[in-house]
């Protein structure tokens, strides 16, 4: 869906969300965009082919590129849960507001 040729009609200082399924960006083309665009950024809840194991070394050139901002993908769909992370967020945000420090406590894929 997210293709080069959707991306070109993106205005230079957009910014992309996808909290989706990887699968749905070209991730080459995604790439090729933050390139050339200074002003590009995106964030990400999902890359094509993140590993499901908390312990894991795993690169990718999208999460490393400093105008992606990537959180962790979660697949719940209960009240309790969707509260439970929307908690847990805000208090994750606020900690790095207050100390200037990502509080590592629940990170999976830290990379």
């Amino acid at each position: 869906m997210v293709n080069a040729e959707f991306l070109e009609e993106m205005k230079e200082n957009a910014v992309l969300i996808n909290t989706s399924r990887g699968d749905l960006v070209d991730e080459e083309a995604l790439l090729a965009k933050l390139e050339s665009c200074p002003n590009f950024w995106c964030g990400l809840d999902v890359f094509k082919g993140e590993p499901a194991a908390k312990a894991t070394e795993w690169k990718h050139p999208l999460a490393s590129h400093p105008r992606v901002y990537g959180t962790h993908h979660c697949g719940a769909s209960t009240n309790q849960a969707e509260s439970a992370i929307g908690e847990e967020a805000t208090r994750i945000i606020k900690k790095f507001a207050k100390e200037g420090k990502i509080d590592k406590e629940n990170w999976v894929n830290a990379a």
